[in-house]
């Protein structure tokens, strides 16, 4: 059923994103990767779409490239 495949690919996406913190490779980036793509798949989402959007927020907001992270987002009002 879809709630036990969406537990499945929260918990596969964990198993692999240890992986790759223990063993960082091209073999266990590729499965991070992969189960994303599951992600995708199972919420039917278009990839392209989804990788404008990270290039937006990420010209927007900034990315990691320069290990800068944002803890927030507020509002300013008057």
């Amino acid at each position: 059923d879809d709630g036990e495949y969406e537990i499945a690919l929260r918990n596969k996406l964990s198993e692999e994103v240890e992986e790759l913190f223990s063993s960082p490779s091209e073999e266990e980036m590729a499965d991070v990767l992969e189960v994303v793509e599951a992600i995708l798949n199972y919420f039917k989402l278009d990839p392209y779409s989804v990788e404008s959007t990270r290039q937006f927020k990420a010209a927007r907001a900034g990315a990691f490239k320069d290990r800068v992270f944002l803890e927030s987002v507020g509002s300013l009002s008057k």
